[in-house]
């Protein structure tokens, strides 16, 4: 999947890759995903999900941002490796299966329309359609528009990240009712501080949803 190495399984890692993927198990931050020291108490967060308490409910993430996992996700995200989605999605089914709910439904975080333009395809809502699929839950795809255009927020840090996001997101008309009282859970592929991700859900629960919870597939494990 990640070097192009010849593997027994289709969607496979050599062994190589797979000591370098860094899967997020055992204890993990109920807030974001990533693995945190082995504690007494059942519900334990990272130091950044405590110094900075994101606006969902619970998180989980599959892999964290760096070795091949990093990859991974850059492939999918910027060399239209869509072949690699049955397998990322399976690992974030299997994440974020605990959370999920009989009324659970399934959105994606949103790109603006010059941004889908120039990449052909949304990773999150891709990945969330898969997702769908393994939990038989409803995706709602367009549920949340990105009406502003913000800036890349690759070198930006958190304040700067959550300033960029301000009034960019809104909830698609047609889903004001059908978002009250429900289970949501956001799907994006890397979560850095979490601005995008809080940004949807301030959303969602302005809408007045019962919970949400979020799932990625990466996670950057020590945000700045």
């Amino acid at each position: 999947m990640a070097c192009g190495a010849e593997t027994e399984s289709e969607r496979g890692l050599c062994q190589s890759c797979w000591v370098g993927t860094h899967f997020a198990t055992g204890q993990v931050c109920d807030s974001c995903g990533v693995p945190v020291p082995e504690g007494t108490q059942e519900i334990i967060h990272c130091d950044s999900c405590l110094s900075f308490p994101p606006a969902w409910d619970q998180g989980r993430c599959s892999v964290l941002y760096e070795g091949a996992g990093r990859k991974l996700a850059l492939l999918l995200k910027h060399s239209d490796r869509l072949d690699l989605v049955p397998q990322m999605a399976q690992w974030m089914y299997t994440s974020a299966a605990p959370l999920m709910e009989q009324d659970t439904v399934i959105i994606p975080v949103p790109l603006h329309r010059f941004r889908l333009l120039r990449r052909r395809f949304n990773q999150a809502a891709i990945l969330a359609q898969k997702l769908g699929k393994l939990s038989k839950r409803p995706v709602y795809v367009d549920a949340l528009w990105r009406v502003k255009s913000t800036k890349t927020q690759k070198n930006m840090n958190r304040e700067e990240r959550f300033q960029n996001l301000d009034k960019s997101m809104m909830l698609n008309p047609r889903f004001t009712k059908r978002l009250k009282n429900q289970s949501i859970l956001l799907v994006d592929d890397v979560m850095t501080t979490g601005a995008t991700l809080s940004a949807c859900a301030e959303i969602c629960r302005a809408s007045d949803a019962k919970k949400v919870n979020v799932v990625t597939f990466a996670r950057v494990a020590r945000p700045e």
